[in-house]
């Protein structure tokens, strides 16, 4: 897609990929929504979307077969993100901190468990000493997003946790 352009060729490469994997359809949507969701908060990280660049994930999410109305989802996730990280710089994640995964998220659950313990993070259920919780929906109202939300812990997506690795390796 670095070219805006989907070929035939490049959809039977991903879709021989997808099986390959032995990644079932509702994988593979979250996959594509999780990279529309990366890509938003990319065009939020100034504070503006564009016209252009609302042209591009609508376009984006056209090629990856993903319903019109998830491009504003996604714009509307990414600006919650934005204005979390605009108000507040104060929620970082710190060695020791506990964090959670739930639902059909895009990279493996082991995988994912695995960066977050090489960067000193612990995994583990729902509880009041859970840091964050991190879900292939946000809005899930999954038996772990659920407590999460009872006790005021964040639940985020794989994108935001991305950032926030990534933010942890800056500062370590």
């Amino acid at each position: 897609m670095l070219d805006g352009y989907l070929s035939a060729h490049e959809e039977a490469a991903l879709i021989e990929v997808a099986m390959h994997l032995g990644l079932h359809r509702d994988q593979v949507a979250a996959v594509h929504m999780t990279f529309l969701d990366a890509m938003a908060i990319a065009a939020w990280e100034d504070g503006v979307v564009t016209e252009a660049e609302h042209t591009v994930l609508s376009s984006v999410a056209a090629m990856l077969g993903l319903p019109r109305d998830l491009v504003r989802i996604a714009l509307d996730r990414a600006e919650k993100v934005a204005d979390r990280s605009s108000t507040s710089d104060a929620f970082k994640l710190e060695s020791g901190d506990q964090v959670v995964f739930t639902g059909e998220l895009s990279a493996p659950r082991g995988q994912l468990e695995e960066l977050a313990e090489r960067a000193g993070l612990r995994c583990g259920g729902v509880n009041k000493k859970t840091k964050l919780v991190v879900a292939a929906d946000p809005d899930s109202q999954s038996g772990k997003a659920a407590k999460a939300r009872s006790y005021e812990i964040p639940v985020i997506t794989e994108a935001a946790f991305s950032r926030l690795l990534d933010s942890m390796h800056r500062v370590g």
